[in-house]
């Protein structure tokens, strides 16, 4: 609990965690909860959480109705997913031919990409507890690689690992689908003649493909019909600042590759044309977030939250443009007729090739904690880890009173409401948020209930109101505290009409 109550939204994820747990579908398929309100989240896309219930179930069994293990299942596993996200990632830059056959240039490549999404403003999505979000950038990582290499429109293997990308965006974060458009185009349109060539085999997979994709897609849309669009692009929320600086940088780099690789060439061969679509994915990222950050200032006067969020999205995928682009630069000189395998051969490359991996592991900041000697680490991941050592080392007292609330309150029935007043240690409604959804009764009445908690974060005093604002909210509600506000608590409802 002390590493789970360093991000607010991991109270949301673990809910939807738990609720698929426990009930064996997804919230929007649950029905309504018992106080006949809608469970929370029916309209978030819950693709991610699908996956995670699946390989912590199949990893390790546990009974549903013990809470205490879906804590630590969630915790163990979104670590586990946040690994499996690196690998798939780092996979994927080595598929690309060039770099795959040119390991002097493509380990480099590969350790600098994975680098960015392990240590730089990849960690601003694993360690805040945005895990879903970066398995959904992860998944447009792969499809962009997936298109830049397909041949053929039908071909099946390719194409069912890109239509379970599409799928996989569709169903977690919808905004991100846009990215998915240059390398689709590309498949469609800049293949070599024959491109539509297939059995009918291939055809029947394809059609297949096509249509869970499809099913994919409007299930997501139907989910987010309910949401206001104005709601999504001027929402506001805690995020981590993203290193503009860095994203600039990475741009500016994309660019320079890509005017070097611009010649005649370069719109002849139909894989230099898919690279170069491949790229656009950058570029039309940026119109993305450019659009977004007009409106937001136009409207609020600052930028907030999914400009942000997506904008660690483009920074990531400006990372994987980047290795299409040496992949294409490598192919370029191998075309020139230069022998880059006899070159990976030499020990003195493949010495220098080391060195400068090792160098790339800390271009997103210091990653080795060496606080002690003068050296804090300085990466996003390097800072986080400090961060939960200490918060390990000093244990979490609001955490233990979250679950002790939960322990004593499993026998109650109806709307029960957890009132801390210990603020400084804990947000009262993140409080609520855990008991809920430890308790496995995170609906929208209650969450509607707890917006009268705000006064608690002045301390005690503000007991009295919030109960008596709760009771006529809903007067069948139970109020829980903590220990030492219990009598407090006696006397004010022993007061209330």
């Amino acid at each position: 609990m002390a590493l789970m109550l360093m991000s607010w939204d991991n109270a949301s994820h673990f809910d939807i965690f738990q609720m698929q747990r426990t009930r064996g579908t997804v919230v929007p398929l649950a029905g309504l909860a018992p106080d006949e309100s809608r469970w929370s989240f029916a309209d978030y896309p819950q693709g991610f959480h699908s996956v995670l219930v699946m390989v912590s179930e199949l990893a390790r069994p546990t009974d549903t109705a013990a809470w205490e293990s879906g804590v630590v299942a969630f915790v163990n596993f979104n670590a586990v997913m946040n690994i499996l996200i690196a690998v798939l990632v780092v996979a994927s830059v080595c598929a690309l031919p060039a770099l795959r056959k040119n390991p002097i240039i493509g380990v480099p490549t590969a350790v600098f990409v994975g680098s960015g999404w392990i240590f730089g403003p990849g960690a601003l999505a694993s360690m805040h507890g945005y895990s879903n979000f970066l398995f959904t950038t992860a998944m447009v990582a792969a499809a962009v690689v997936l298109c830049q290499s397909m041949t053929r429109v039908l071909d099946p293997l390719p194409l069912v690992a890109v239509g379970a990308c599409v799928s996989a965006v569709m169903q977690n974060w919808v905004l991100l689908g846009v990215l998915l458009v240059p390398g689709i185009l590309a498949v469609l349109l800049v293949t070599p003649r024959g491109r539509w060539k297939s059995s009918r085999r291939d055809a029947i997979i394809a059609s297949a493909v096509v249509v869970l994709v499809l099913i994919a897609t409007l299930t997501a849309a139907s989910q987010l019909l309910t949401v206001k669009a104005e709601g999504i692009l001027f929402a506001t929320g805690g995020l981590p600042p993203l290193d503009f600086g860095l994203l600039i940088a990475l741009l500016c780099m994309l660019a320079g590759v890509s005017l070097f690789l611009s010649n005649r060439r370069s719109f002849e061969r139909p894989s230099a044309v898919r690279s170069n679509w491949s790229m656009a994915t950058v570029w039309l990222g940026l119109v993305v977030v450019v659009g977004m950050a007009v409106a937001q200032l136009a409207k609020t006067g600052t930028l907030s939250y999914y400009m942000q969020k997506f904008s660690i999205a483009l920074t990531l995928i400006t990372l994987i443009g980047l290795a299409v682009a040496v992949n294409q630069l490598v192919m370029r000189r191998s075309d020139a007729g230069h022998d880059l395998a006899r070159i990976s051969r030499s020990w003195r490359l493949v010495a220098a090739s080391i060195v400068v991996s090792l160098g790339l592991t800390q271009a997103f900041g210091l990653v080795l904690p060496l606080r002690e000697v003068g050296l804090p680490p300085t990466s996003e991941s390097g800072v986080q880890l400090e961060n939960q050592g200490d918060a390990l080392t000093a244990g979490s007292g609001a955490g233990e009173r979250v679950l002790q609330a939960v322990r004593r309150s499993m026998d109650l029935r109806g709307p029960v409401m957890y009132l801390t007043t210990n603020a400084n240690d804990v947000d009262p409604i993140l409080a609520q948020q855990w008991f809920d959804g430890l308790r496995g009764n995170y609906s929208e009445h209650n969450w509607k209930l707890s917006l009268n908690m705000f006064p608690l974060s002045s301390g005690p005093d503000s007991l009295p109101e919030v109960v008596h604002a709760i009771k006529v909210a809903d007067p069948r509600a139970q109020i829980i505290v903590d220990p030492e506000n219990q009598p407090a608590l006696d006397r004010i409802l022993a007061d209330l009409p």
